[in-house]
């Protein structure tokens, strides 16, 4: 009798369950170089229009980048090499217990509130490394570089009405067992943690060529995916014109062409840069660009003086 109960104990903890269905949250309005996303542990390149599901984790590479939007109409802008994880997303119109809660591992994020902001303003965090930053319907600009977050507040949301919740951030953290926070109301206004353990900074005005640099990080990934996409517009015509065949031997045929080129390049330096040694019977006559030297003048036999 003991046999069968461990026996049924075992295939009880070893069965395989079925794996859960994702939840749909979003979708990628946009999505830029090499940007993949993992859902239930299997990863994949995101591309324009990809549901986006509850607990996705989306990672940019260099020149890369994406826009999620959530089923509320919150905005997620992530900027290159960044890694963002959508860990928890409640949004039903009727109820009051919505809330939207991410993390940015790394890299740099502009979050633009939605639906929710309009009615829990406090249910909407951004989890760091080093900190939280609590979202009051705005838009704001965030990076993490190591253990480093610093915020800035960038817009104001003119649709409430509450002014306790009128477009501000809430950047938090624990110091020794107690919670820090700083409250930036001011457009333009930022602050900064600068590693676990450490309290946010008091909000300060943020220069104009420190938000632009950030600005420009998010630029980075449309400008590459503009390239790219110049890059198959031009392929397609030509095979809609030519036909995909040339196309790919036209291709081909250039590629090969162009390490000719190479080759005969080198040959031609290599022979211009070899001198013509001719052997008489009794001097040694060294030929360099046509011209002999004299008999009994100092020669070199290499050019490398």
């Amino acid at each position: 009798m003991r046999y069968f109960i461990l026996l049924f104990l075992w295939l009880t903890l070893t069965a395989q369950s079925p794996a859960e269905e994702p939840v749909q949250i979003g979708v990628a309005e946009q999505a830029y170089g090499a940007t993949k996303v993992t859902t239930n542990d299997k990863t994949k390149l995101l591309r324009k229009n990809d549901a986006v599901f509850l607990n996705d984790i989306v990672r940019t590479a260099e020149r890369a980048g994406a826009e999620i939007k959530l089923l509320d109409e919150s905005l997620f802008h992530i900027g290159p090499e960044s890694e963002l994880t959508l860990d928890e997303f409640v949004y039903e119109p009727e109820r009051a217990n919505n809330k939207i809660h991410a993390h940015l591992a790394k890299g740099a994020l502009r979050f633009v509130t939605g639906r929710i902001a309009l009615t829990q303003p406090n249910d909407m965090k951004v989890d760091f490394p080093s900190g939280t930053m609590g979202i009051r319907g705005t838009t704001v600009g965030a990076e993490v570089i190591g253990s480093r977050a610093s915020v800035v507040l960038l817009q104001s949301d003119s649709r409430f009405v509450d002014p306790d919740h009128v477009g501000h951030i809430v950047l938090s953290a624990m110091v020794d067992g107690e919670l820090k926070e700083t409250h930036i109301r001011d457009i333009g206004f930022g602050s900064v943690i600068e590693g676990v353990g450490q309290a946010p900074s008091a909000a300060f005005p943020v220069g104009d060529d420190v938000i632009d640099r950030l600005m420009a990080r998010f630029e980075k990934g449309r400008q590459e995916s503009a390239r790219q996409e110049a890059v198959r517009d031009s392929k397609t015509s030509a095979e809609n014109f030519f036909g995909k065949k040339y196309v790919s031997v036209r291709e081909k045929v250039t590629d090969e062409m162009s390490y000719r080129d190479r080759v005969r390049m080198e040959e031609t330096k290599s022979t211009a840069a070899k001198p013509a040694v001719q052997e008489d019977e009794d001097t040694l006559v060294v030929t360099v660009d046509g011209e002999e030297s004299e008999p009994g003048a100092k020669t070199h036999t290499s050019l490398e003086f």
